[in-house]
């Protein structure tokens, strides 16, 4: 087997390590303290566990008060991960590193090129996929938990009893966001402000109705529960709508996976069976140039068939 074969090979195998490492996290608190002496981290954590919390510090104190760390910080905290915004920096940074390091070994400059580029994009991908499904799921649960708040009402308990009621008694991420709603108004915050907020961090367009509704509610008064019901209904109705659609462009989404996943799959197929071709794209300057080519235009293919199989609802 050449070289070529061995870093596919590598890449298959970083690409699961990759994946591994962006869905751990659990268990930590994201209010740690940033500050703390890098010495003092790693003596209460040795080994290698202990340099990772050092190199975390050292990103967090890089990133701190960037608008970079802000964002990044929220997305994390969408995707509902556990992870500090320097935690996931770092684990980024020594990942690239490593396929890069990988991929010059067994590839030469365009193997660890191109294992660094898809490394970082495996990366990107999964956080953003997590904000997705994390969304996805709470549009899923909306219409279970606006009944179980219309029910709380009817049995006499106020709004804020039946969101408490709700908080404990849904699955996530509606009962975080609940909570952190509950948690919010302990403080004195606004009711309305932090549902108005919670809806636009969850870019949620039936929950900014929800808002509404409580919002009409709060200042002329009226039977909330059985306007939540109407709510709850409309967007049971639109979600079965976008199940059906879901449905309908399935095939679609599955003929595009299959065409953006036969290139590089012929072409480690290709270095097992013909070596001395796949040497010929990754060792002359027509070859590169063909490999960034084909990139390039499997990225645009990309974009435009999810703009032709994404429904807007």
């Amino acid at each position: 087997m050449g070289p070529s074969v061995y870093a596919g090979l590598g890449l298959l195998v970083l690409s699961g390590i990759v994946v591994a490492l962006t869905t751990m996290g659990g268990g930590r608190d994201r209010a740690g303290d940033l500050s703390a002496d890098p010495g003092t981290v790693l003596s209460r954590s040795p080994g290698l566990r202990g340099i990772f919390e050092v190199l975390s510090s050292r990103m967090d104190a890089h990133l701190a008060g960037a608008e970079r760390q802000r964002k990044l910080s929220q997305a994390l905290e969408n995707a509902g991960s556990a992870l500090r915004s320097g935690e996931w920096a770092t684990m980024v940074v020594l990942a690239v590193i490593g396929a890069l390091i990988v991929g010059l070994v067994f590839s030469g400059f365009v193997g660890g090129f191109l294992a660094a580029v898809a490394t970082w994009l495996i990366f990107r991908w999964r956080l953003k996929r997590g904000v997705e499904k994390r969304r996805e799921l709470f549009a899923e649960q909306l219409p279970e938990s606006l009944q179980i708040m219309a029910g709380s009402l009817r049995s006499g308990m106020s709004l804020l009893q039946s969101m408490e009621t709700l908080s404990k008694e849904s699955q996530s991420p509606s009962a975080e966001e609940f909570k952190r709603v509950m948690a919010e108004n302990r403080l004195g915050r606004d009711l309305n402000e932090s549902m108005r907020d919670m809806a636009e961090r969850l870019e949620s367009e039936d929950f900014v109705w929800v808002v509404g509704a409580v919002e009409i509610n709060r200042e002329v008064g009226g039977d909330l529960a059985e306007i939540l019901d109407r709510v709850g209904n409309t967007v049971r109705q639109r979600e079965r709508v976008r199940g059906q659609a879901r449905a309908l462009s399935a095939e679609g989404r599955m003929s595009g996976y299959t065409l953006l996943a036969l290139p590089p799959i012929a072409f480690v197929a290709i270095g097992f069976t013909n070596p001395s071709y796949v040497e010929l794209m990754t060792g002359t300057v027509p070859g590169v140039l063909l490999l960034f080519v084909t990139i390039l235009m499997m990225l645009i293919g990309t974009v435009w068939m999810r703009s032709l199989i994404k429904a807007e609802l």
